[in-house]
């Protein structure tokens, strides 16, 4: 006798039991497919648009210290350019121009007293000194003392010095009528200061 198997269940029952479960493997299948998808998608939009961004600030960090250091470029040459003008303006203002040395020397001078020569000589390798040197004839000692207190307690002549004074007979005028006269004649060096 022969075996058969006899399926109690209806037909119709197996065949939604297998269209059921082919549904719920692939309904499956498609919710992992759809998870995978919308998991990149998420992976996307936390972690490479955060990179993206960051990139984008690190951009604008860039761009922001660029401004900067062209702005820090311009007033570095901006305080070149005004070092140099500093300079320029201390170089002036420190050397003391000839008018201002024969001005103090008209202001100095005493009615007996008189120049024949005036040498003022700028040191070339040392250019703040000024050398003066004076040669002139005065009246009497005590003038030519006067004159030579004056030069000496000025702030702007330092270091004056006597080199000669020689007592002797000339004639002031041209003429030949005129007199000799007892005159001093003098040479007087000193150095200017630059203050």
């Amino acid at each position: 006798m022969a075996l058969r198997e006899i399926n109690l269940i209806p037909a119709g029952v197996l065949q939604r039991r297998g269209v059921v479960r082919h549904v719920c493997f692939w309904g499956a299948c498609l919710f992992v497919c759809l998870s995978m998808i919308f998991g990149f998608l998420l992976y996307q939009t936390r972690v490479i648009r955060a990179q993206q961004s960051a990139l984008h600030s690190l951009d604008e960090v860039q761009k922001h210290l660029g401004e900067r250091l062209s702005k820090i470029e311009r007033i570095r040459t901006e305080l070149q350019r005004l070092d140099q003008q500093r300079v320029v303006l201390e170089n002036i203002t420190r050397n003391r121009s000839y008018c201002q040395v024969v001005w103090k020397l008209a202001e100095v001078f005493n009615d007996e007293t008189w120049l024949t020569r005036l040498t003022i000589d700028r040191n070339q390798e040392e250019n703040r000194t000024i050398r003066l040197g004076l040669t002139g004839l005065s009246f009497s000692n005590a003038t030519l003392g006067n004159f030579i207190n004056q030069i000496s307690t000025d702030p702007m002549f330092n270091d004056v010095q006597l080199v000669y004074a020689k007592e002797g007979k000339r004639k002031i005028s041209k003429s030949n009528s005129a007199k000799l006269l007892k005159l001093i004649q003098f040479e007087i060096e000193s150095i200017v200061s630059n203050r």
